[in-house]
């Protein structure tokens, strides 16, 4: 019999099996969040993780990404014909490029900016992990005063983050378990054989 692959993030004695990895996005204007989805697409290809794309380019305290709501709203996530009908083709074709590669995908918009919005989609949804890009380390003092650095999501979320670097590279950065250390940690990602998930 067949054993399927999945990936488990952690460290030695805190290992999470991730299901479901939530990956920030854009509508293409930053190649930043273009990085983050080919890494996220290269590590989930060939297991049993799917990925939800949040749309970072939808953050916003003026515009309802979902205009009817009455149709189609934020209770689940969106597939390539909702993306379509709300007018955002960039992120269907996100969608069909993960689906190409064998790996299952949808996505989800914001309705308010910041990590607390983030961290109420990776609740509603079961997220197991986030892969975010590195530049959150460094955020412009304008995104600082909204709350968009690394911290406050690490602070948010309460599940591993994983950052994408300027070349491409993974590295976790943060663990539910360990969330009281502020230093970046050192982690494994790896496609392990039927890891144990462990216990909550």
């Amino acid at each position: 019999m067949s054993t399927s692959t999945t990936i488990a993030i952690g460290t030695e004695g805190s290992v999470r099996v991730a299901s479901l990895i939530l990956v920030a996005v854009d509508d293409h204007s930053d190649p930043a969040y273009q990085r983050s989805l080919s890494a996220a697409i290269e590590l989930a290809r060939g297991t049993t993780a799917g990925l939800l794309l949040y749309d970072r380019s939808t953050e916003s305290l003026m515009v309802d990404p979902y205009p009817f709501p009455e149709l189609i709203n934020d209770s689940s996530p969106l597939d390539t014909v909702g993306a379509r009908f709300l007018g955002r083709d960039y992120l269907a074709q996100q969608i069909e490029a993960c689906m190409q590669e064998g790996v299952p995908a949808s996505a989800w918009l914001p309705r308010a900016r910041g990590p607390k919005e983030m961290a109420r989609c990776a609740r509603s949804f079961g997220v197991d992990a986030a892969i975010l890009p590195v530049k959150l380390q460094s955020p412009s003092l304008k995104e600082r005063v909204r709350g968009n650095c690394l911290g406050r999501f690490r602070e948010e979320l309460q599940i591993p983050i994983v950052v994408v670097t300027a070349e491409g590279k993974l590295q976790v950065l943060s663990d539910a378990a360990v969330t009281e250390s502020r230093a970046p940690l050192a982690m494994d990602i790896r496609p392990a054989a039927n890891p144990q998930r462990r216990s909550a």
